[in-house]
């Protein structure tokens, strides 16, 4: 199953499921543009040797997002200092940026509009 495309540890877990159940996975995989993590690849290996793997849980497990593979902004501080009130906790300083951004996002359609007429 594994042509270059999984990493070793979620592979060897995927190694113990039957052929039939490594398609399903194979056609998630497929569908969904990703590969098991190491902990999905240990549940299906759970859930195979349970007697309790089936194709659509297979494609259920293999659909939801990984942690990895959340789209993230990452700006260093260095780049953001006076420009964010430093004595603002994580939280406070993420909502403080996201609504810049949303202030600066309007600021720049008016004047997309403005430069049209």
């Amino acid at each position: 199953m594994n042509q270059g495309r999984i990493a070793f540890t979620p592979a060897v877990s995927l190694s113990y499921l039957k052929p039939e159940e490594q398609r399903w996975v194979l056609e998630a995989m497929e569908a969904n543009a990703c590969t098991p993590s190491v902990g999905q690849a240990y549940h299906l290996k759970e859930e195979s040797q349970a007697g309790q793997l089936t194709r659509e849980l297979a494609a259920e497990m293999m659909a939801r997002e990984k942690p990895n593979q959340r789209e993230a902004v990452r700006v260093p501080w260095e780049r953001l200092r006076g420009a964010v009130p430093e004595d603002y906790d994580a939280r406070r300083r993420e909502d403080f940026i996201v609504k810049a951004c949303e202030h600066y996002a309007k600021y720049l359609r008016r004047q997309r509009d403005k430069d049209e007429r």
